[in-house]
């Protein structure tokens, strides 16, 4: 292998682990979000009440569902 080319591989493992750390940071950035998403839906979802608003608590419990997979995601 010439030299070009090991330096070319280098460039190119630098560009993958950039980018490695770039989506690692977005996904815990979004999952800081959903977390706090899920807190004001759970405290939501204890003031309405299912048999006065069902559209409304309909609405957060599929919410809710929704979080909990973001969440649940690695």
């Amino acid at each position: 292998m010439s030299d070009a080319q090991i330096a070319k591989l280098h460039r190119d493992l630098g560009t993958i682990q950039s980018e490695s750390a770039r989506q690692k940071k977005h996904q815990q950035h979004i999952q800081s979000a959903a977390k706090k998403m899920l807190e004001t839906v759970n405290q939501r979802l204890s003031e309405v009440k299912a048999f006065e608003e069902p559209d409304e608590y309909q609405s957060l419990l599929t919410e809710k569902g929704v979080l909990e997979q973001v969440l649940a995601r690695p």
